[in-house]
């Protein structure tokens, strides 16, 4: 028997819980990982205290505002101190140094950059002060100092997460080609917080997801998405997963714009590393794969209705050619139901054409 349209609708309700339970937890080791790497960075500065003991750096230099750095040192404990007072004031001398560029190596050696970024995320979610963060961030991520990229990179992942003013400012500071530039950096510590900024920024308003997209991203996501290890893969999925849903998760003629970044995504080659991901041993992913596939198909079939392709779903075809229709039907076999219904109701709609089709796949 085919399904009825109250179940397609009850099952489709489930596969999306299925995907929020799973960016759900993903948020959750982000800020584990976030936690484990500032007390690391916290352990590393109190090692190099013990090794260095008391010392003097003789005549003290001058910021060009006036301010000395020669007590780097001294700023540094007070950054970790417990009034809430001499935090602010220390953190806030920092980023005076850190914004005119002209002392990041000593901010940097000083081992205060995490602290900095801890007390960015803490105390200034405010969009004021977030725009006041991002130029100093933008220049962190121009380092080539590992932990400095990986500890900036997730500092702008954290502030592009949630609004599309936070998208927005994010965007504005500059900071979206060298984290598409970054796409290629050897340590996956430092492209998996860069995937992660970007698939946040692409689940804004289609003007900001073109943002990304004039900055060239897709080309090398779909690279990583095919060739990376498997924990820089995941993110890259998700982050083409999120260009092509938006963030709103909208029906396709809810914007031209959504059609145009699904069309340049499918040129880009993104079909056949999604169809890869079907035979991955995770429902979550199979399901949100699958929903992307039904997004690229229900454009291919728009194109067809109006004429575009000669009354073919070419898409449907390229997902045929990438083995995604066997890989979709073997998924009727599997044990979850709401892959099951979801495999179901995308070969119904797709490549179904009568009844006792439909009956087949029961």
């Amino acid at each position: 028997m085919s399904l009825r349209p109250t179940t397609r609708a009850e099952a489709r309700k489930k596969s999306y819980k299925v995907a929020v339970d799973a960016e759900e937890a993903r948020w959750r080791r982000e800020d584990v990982l976030v936690e484990m790497r500032r007390s690391k960075r916290e352990e590393n500065l109190t090692k190099k205290r013990c090794e260095a003991g008391p010392h003097h750096l003789g005549p003290p230099p001058t910021h060009a505002c006036g301010m000395k750095i020669d007590n780097l040192s001294e700023m540094a404990e007070g950054a970790y101190s417990e009034d809430p007072a001499v935090q602010s004031s220390v953190i806030t001398q920092f980023r005076r140094l850190l914004s005119d560029g002209a002392h990041i190596e000593e901010v940097v050696k000083a081992g205060i950059v995490p602290r900095v970024v801890e007390f960015i995320l803490r105390h200034e979610a405010p969009m004021l002060q977030i725009k006041t963060a991002l130029p100093v961030l933008r220049r962190l991520i121009h380092l080539n100092d590992e932990e400095v990229l990986v500890d900036a990179c997730w500092a702008i992942s954290q502030l592009s997460r949630g609004s599309k003013d936070r998208i927005q400012a994010v965007i504005e500071a500059g900071v979206c080609p060298k984290l598409v530039e970054l796409l290629s950096h050897p340590s996956h510590k430092v492209l998996v917080p860069a995937l992660r900024t970007l698939g946040n920024i692409v689940t804004g308003n289609d003007v900001q997801t073109q943002a990304v997209i004039d900055a060239n991203i897709v080309s090398p996501l779909v690279q990583l998405l095919q060739h990376a290890e498997f924990s820089v893969r995941k993110e890259a999925f998700w982050a083409i997963s999120n260009a092509i849903h938006g963030g709103s998760n909208c029906q396709i003629h809810c914007g031209a714009l959504s059609v145009k970044h699904i069309r340049f995504l499918v040129c880009q080659g993104c079909i056949g590393p999604l169809c890869d991901l079907l035979a991955y041993p995770a429902p979550s992913i199979n399901a949100v794969c699958m929903e992307c596939l039904d997004k690229i198909l229900e454009v291919g079939e728009a194109n067809k209705h109006l004429g575009i392709t000669a009354g073919r779903n070419l898409y449907a075809q390229m997902i045929c050619d990438c083995d995604g229709f066997n890989k979709i039907e073997s998924l009727l076999a599997h044990g979850n139901v709401v892959i099951y219904n979801m495999a179901v109701n995308i070969l119904e709609r797709f490549w179904v054409d009568d009844e006792e089709d439909i009956q087949d796949f029961d």
